[in-house]
């Protein structure tokens, strides 16, 4: 682990595609739901393909993410979505991103989403670790599940 946390891993990413919606909801889970709701019409086929006007399967690469913080807030919510052409969703709420390549300290977990209180203990835990490795965090916290097609070697 990082800076003597088990927990805590350093890992690279590949860069990625987003299609990312504001999440609305009184807890993560709840904004998980509403935005996996909405992101599953768009990649299911609520978007338009802009060489040929028709309306496609997007599928997805395994990733639901929260991110973007304001007020302390996660506020948004994204797959992650197969490499190829994109289509433009119907839905204005639902904007394409690219994500570059970056390094991420992360906390992995099994089983359901854990409470609110755990997933957000983790920030503390992960910015102490990289502390004592002298590494300085740069973005603020996300909350990602399954992101192992992803991953490549630090």
């Amino acid at each position: 682990g990082v800076g003597g946390n088990s927990k805590v891993e350093l890992r690279a990413y590949l860069e990625f595609t987003i299609a990312e919606t504001p999440a609305y909801g009184e807890s993560i889970a709840k904004k998980m739901a509403f935005g996996f709701a909405k992101l599953v019409k768009f990649i299911t086929g609520e978007n338009k393909d802009a060489i040929t006007g028709k309306s496609v399967n997007v599928g997805m690469s395994g990733l639901l993410v929260l991110r973007n913080v304001q007020n302390g807030q996660l506020t948004s919510a994204a797959f992650s979505l197969p490499e190829g052409r994109i289509p433009t969703p119907n839905d204005p709420e639902i904007s394409v991103t690219t994500i570059p390549a970056e390094r991420y300290a992360v906390v992995t977990y099994t089983g359901p989403l854990p409470a609110d209180s755990v997933l957000l203990g983790y920030e503390g835990e992960v910015r102490e670790a990289l502390a004592k490795e002298g590494i300085e965090a740069t973005g603020p916290p996300i909350i990602a599940q399954v992101m192992s097609q992803l991953q490549t070697e630090v």
